[in-house]
């Protein structure tokens, strides 16, 4: 290779001082190595270094004008591809009939950026090196400085990153398949749409850290703190993960945490006003994410974990149509074009809203939403201390046989009215006290269907 670059450093040597490298540098040394394969980079300072798509095609570029045929082995395959989309044939820098591939065939072809395929990182400073689409897998990354490093698209698969620093690091659809990224620190990791089937993050720190849409199937997650870390729509099947990884509760769930990570990753910049709409949203947020975590327990076999993950989906649920959020969370069924308030389909969605709130209040507190059998017995012995006062207040009850009423008359009455088998010497005697006896009646019927109900529910998970 004939890039013009600077003096070549001695980087495979072992030094406990980090050995600053160039692009250029780097290039030489996996092309004197015959590729990337056990090319030794321990320790070496590869800070700021740019190793993106676009700056190895303009390499490439270089290459074809001193008239260079072959693709060097720091760059990955350069593809045809059919107007379908589909790979046809491998190029290296020329065409088919011996025609140089111009610059703008050579950007849209690549199929990655620099091959680093199987190359010792180890301890290497890659702190805001740009690794666009990087080829490394495989690659040995142990205990590398990866801090704000750009890996967008890059694949990592089979990678070993155990104890990397990868803090603030863009990670947008990269590929971390089977990748060993246990005792990382991850913080604040942006990692929309990145793979990350049967990785291993334990011990990582993933706070405040992004996996939007990520696919974590079959992640091994147990033990490590997803508390403070976006789940949003992320692929949790299968993935090795508990109750005690949430804690009490996820991230969109406290407001100054929440808005802390929608400053840190859409950008401190923003005026307050953008933040308001995801904020309002969070909760909508936040059910997906424990539904997402009841399906994994439920796949799993672990019954009590998938009872708390729908408690919890519901509860998040039960915020979402609040009055104050449900035109954010629900703005798609908000009337379009109606600028007034009054607007008789805009009032509708209020009610409605509001009706489902305070619904999921009244299910929330009877039965936990059907997964909570204590509650409907606590409220029921509610009803049962309430209802004998209730009846004394009003004086309605009576003793068919003339004895006065003592205050357990009154609860043997409410009981019986509860149980509805009726109490033969004590009959009510008026109409007040007639409409009572029916509601506790309707109640106690109630009770027992949403027993029966929670308890079902709680045999079926084990």
């Amino acid at each position: 290779m004939e890039l013009n670059s600077e003096p070549t450093s001695q980087s495979t040597q072992k030094a406990d001082t980090q050995v600053k490298i160039t692009r250029h540098d780097l290039l030489r040394m996996v092309e004197e190595n015959g590729g990337p394969e056990g090319l030794d980079l321990s320790n070496a300072d590869l800070s700021g270094i740019d190793l993106s798509s676009s700056s190895i095609s303009r390499d490439l570029q270089t290459l074809q004008v001193q008239k260079k045929i072959h693709l060097p082995v720091w760059a990955t395959e350069i593809v045809k591809t059919s107007p379908s989309g589909a790979a046809m044939w491998k190029l290296n820098l020329t065409k088919d009939d011996g025609a140089p591939l111009s610059p703008k065939e050579i950007s849209s072809s690549l199929r990655y950026g620099v091959n680093l395929k199987g190359a010792i990182l180890s301890g290497a400073d890659l702190q805001g090196a740009n690794l666009e689409r990087a080829e490394l897998t495989g690659a040995d990354l142990v205990q590398a400085n990866l801090e704000s490093a750009n890996l967008w698209a890059s694949v990592l698969d089979n990678a070993n990153l155990w104890r990397a620093n990868l803090k603030n690091a863009y990670l947008a659809k990269a590929s971390f398949q089977e990748t060993i990224v246990s005792n990382a620190n991850l913080e604040n990791v942006n990692a929309p749409f990145t793979d990350f089937h049967r990785a291993d993050f334990s011990g990582a720190n993933l706070n405040n850290a992004s996996f939007y849409a990520a696919n974590l199937s079959e992640a091994k997650l147990n033990g490590v703190f997803l508390g403070r870390t976006s789940l949003w729509r992320a692929n949790l099947r299968d993935a090795q993960i508990s109750v005690k990884s949430i804690g009490t509760s996820v991230l969109q769930e406290d407001p100054e945490a929440f808005m802390a990570h929608l400053e840190h990753h859409l950008g401190s910049e923003q005026t307050p006003q953008s933040f308001t709409k995801p904020f309002k949203r969070r909760f909508s947020e936040a059910r997906d994410v424990y539904l997402a975590l009841k399906a994994n327990f439920s796949d799993t076999g672990d019954n009590l974990a998938a009872s708390w993950a729908h408690f919890k989906a519901r509860e998040m649920q039960k915020h979402t149509h609040h009055p104050q959020r449900a035109g954010f969370c629900y703005y798609r069924e908000l009337p379009q074009n109606s600028s007034s308030r009054i607007s008789p389909r805009l009032w509708w969605f209020y009610f409605k809203h509001t009706v489902h709130w305070l619904l999921s209040w009244a299910a929330e507190l009877s039965c936990g939403y059907g997964e909570q059998p204590f509650r409907v017995i606590a409220c029921s012995a509610v009803i049962l201390l309430v209802f004998p006062f209730l009846y004394a207040l009003v004086g309605g009850v009576i003793n068919t046989s003339g004895q006065p009423l003592r205050w357990v008359d009154y609860f043997h009455y409410s009981l019986a009215a509860f149980s509805t088998i009726g109490f033969p010497d004590l009959v009510p005697a008026s109409d007040v006290a007639k409409l009572l006896t029916s509601l506790e009646a309707l109640l106690g019927i109630a009770s027992l269907s949403l027993l029966m109900f929670a308890l079902g529910n709680r045999i079926s998970r084990g």
